[in-house]
């Protein structure tokens, strides 16, 4: 471990050691068991300190369904035996000073517990943590093959980008990229065959390259309906939604207390406007009109959904189905089902089930006709309330497999919560998130630092034709 990440090690106060040793140990199994332990995340060759951590070859070898969890439910604390507990309390007492354990993660195999993972006020002193065993093991040996990069930006993540940190790496940038090797991780893709069964979260961008309408223009008609209703002039309007909420959810509130009908019928017009609706009349016939389907992300992520062995689940936030006509034009004999608030259980197992989670409004139905849309200020309140609301309920059972996530920013705050909230109890999952390289290189950093936080490994790209690239190979 550099100098850098030791500094940054030694200033982590005793809530963020422990943090940083449960998210090492969630990215270790994580990188484990997606066969991602390659050279690009080992340091120096160090693989010795990584088998002496897992103690037996067989653990970590014959095992790559071994999960990290942060805590475990009451019906698995009755299964956690008396004697374990016994040992655990009975650790404590070898030493004079006063001491306690704090469990730090526990491991599962088949739901079982494995294995346990501990911590006293004497490791924290030594930089060490221990396991149900009482084997005690330190950090600057333990995850040292993870390498400097990774660990720098774990390390950083957790500190909090504070300005002296930011200024840190602003002033010691060519340095940093030198000694720290932090482009390399940046650099990071996996190899797209070890892509090939995952889950999908999409949003927007997907749906760039089928003419369909933005945010941005449904935000600025739906304002100008505001200001066509209401007699309201621009700055008039600006200010009095200022006054309510300085979100964007809030003039689509407006519009649909003022007139819901108008309000339906502006995100219908909006999104199957006349040059999506030319585009894809085109791409029924896409070899007439020299159009290559398969240079569009979104046809990608079917093709790949449509090539897995199980049903591959596809949230979306996007409230069109084009993603279904795709699927209808151009893979005949795979079965879909899209799922939306209230809408029917399938007879059979689809091949593909695609999550409306924010709601459906398919081309086909009338234009004030929609299903569960959630885009005003109270639609959105009241879909991430509670853990067993239809959106926040279907985006957290999204998350108990491995996503990529295509054309979304992931700068939703609701959204935001869910993901870092799951990461923190289960730590061993992360997803990936595609997204283009910034100008900066400080910032790219930071993007990394940030992810990594909600449990979302960022694949940066130069562009969205280098992209596109990499999903052909999956």
């Amino acid at each position: 471990m550099n100098i850098d990440n030791i500094y940054l090690l030694h200033s982590l106060n005793k809530t963020q050691y422990y943090q940083f040793i449960q998210t090492c140990l969630g990215i270790t199994v994580f990188l484990n068991n997606n066969n991602l332990l390659n050279k690009d995340f080992q340091h120096n060759n160090e693989s010795q300190s990584f088998n002496e951590f897992w103690n037996f070859n067989e653990f970590l070898n014959y095992n790559k369904n071994v999960e990290v969890l942060a805590g475990i439910d009451s019906e698995e604390e009755k299964q956690y035996s008396e004697e374990q507990r016994f040992r655990e309390r009975n650790l404590s007492k070898k030493y004079v000073r006063r001491t306690y354990l704090k469990i730090l993660a526990y491991f599962k195999i088949n739901k079982s517990v494995v294995k346990t993972f501990l911590i006293n006020e004497r490791d924290y002193e030594e930089m060490t943590f221990r396991d149900n065993n009482n084997n005690i093991y330190n950090i600057l040996v333990t995850f040292n093959f993870l390498g400097d990069s990774l660990l720098f930006i774990l390390l950083i993540g957790i500190c909090g980008f504070s300005m002296i940190y930011f200024q840190y790496i602003i002033n010691n940038i060519e340095r940093i990229i030198r000694e720290i090797t932090i482009y390399n991780t940046l650099n990071f893709r996996p190899d797209p065959g070890c892509l090939s069964n995952y889950d999908f979260i999409l949003g927007a961008g997907v749906n760039v390259n089928f003419k369909i309408g933005n945010w941005k223009s449904l935000i600025q008609k739906i304002e100008k309906a505001i200001r066509t209703e209401t007699g309201l002039q621009y700055f008039e309007l600006q200010k009095f939604k200022g006054m309510l909420s300085n979100t964007n959810y809030i003039s689509p509130q407006i519009l649909k207390d003022y007139n819901e009908k108008h309000y339906l019928d502006i995100i219908y017009s909006t999104l199957y406007n006349r040059n999506h609706q030319s585009f894809m009349k085109k791409i029924s016939n896409p070899s007439r009109f020299g159009i290559k389907l398969e240079k569009f992300n979104l046809f990608q992520v079917a093709r790949i959904a449509s090539l897995q062995e199980r049903t591959t689940k596809v949230l979306t936030f996007n409230y069109d189905n084009v993603l279904e006509q795709l699927i209808n034009n151009s893979f005949s004999g795979i079965n879909f089902n899209s799922v939306f608030k209230n809408s029917k259980t399938p007879l059979n197992t689809p091949d593909i089930e695609i999550i409306h989670s924010h709601g459906y409004m398919p081309m086909s139905s009338p234009p004030h006709k929609s299903y569960s849309i959630i885009f005003s200020s109270f639609e959105y309140m009241e879909a991430y309330k509670t853990p067993n609301i239809f959106a926040r309920k279907k985006l957290i059972e999204q998350l108990r497999n491995t996503n990529l996530i295509i054309g979304n920013s992931l700068s939703d705050y609701e959204e935001q919560k869910v993901f870092y909230a799951n990461h923190r109890k289960f730590l061993s999952h992360f997803d990936y998130i595609f997204v283009c390289r910034n100008k900066k290189l400080w910032m790219d950093i930071y993007q990394a630092i940030y992810f990594y936080q909600m449990g979302v490994i960022p694949i940066f790209f130069d562009d969205f034709n280098r992209m596109n690239d990499y999903l052909q190979q999956i």
